[in-house]
């Protein structure tokens, strides 16, 4: 089991370009939390029509009383203390998997032997994040 927490703020544009990959992992066992943190704009409505159709997401909104300097932090406790997993990935809603297969990628070098490069995971987070850079560039310029 793996979960995904991912945090937002007025980033509906982006969420529609990087759930619906989340969503499609090849990874049998995850789950994917958003974390909203009072977003102004359709976040929240997207979210829930999305929940509609996929029984692996749910979303969470960050209290109102949350200071403003701590709301990053305190939506990435927020998401962990909700997910089922000791196994947690936080990403950017911005952030867009390379491919359907990252979590199966991440998993397998979560799983590797502790006497195994410690640089294999790094190289499983850097490829999401670079292979992610630009991705909705497009969509959102339009």
């Amino acid at each position: 089991m793996i979960s995904v927490i991912i945090t937002s703020f007025n980033q509906e544009e982006a969420l529609r370009c990087s759930l619906p990959v989340f969503l499609s992992q090849t990874c049998c066992d995850y789950e994917v939390i958003v974390v909203d943190k009072n977003s102004e704009d359709l976040t929240v409505g997207y979210l829930e029509e999305m929940e509609l159709s996929h029984k692996r997401l749910s979303h969470i909104v960050l209290p109102t009383s949350t200071k403003a300097n701590n709301k990053d932090v305190m939506a990435m406790l927020l998401g962990i203390r909700h997910c089922v997993s000791q196994r947690v990935i936080i990403a950017s809603a911005a952030c867009v998997p390379h491919s359907e297969h990252l979590l199966d990628d991440v998993l397998a070098v979560w799983d590797m032997p502790c006497g195994s490069s410690p640089m294999a995971g790094l190289a499983a987070l850097f490829r999401l994040y670079w292979a992610s850079r630009g991705r909705c560039s497009s969509r959102a310029a339009g």
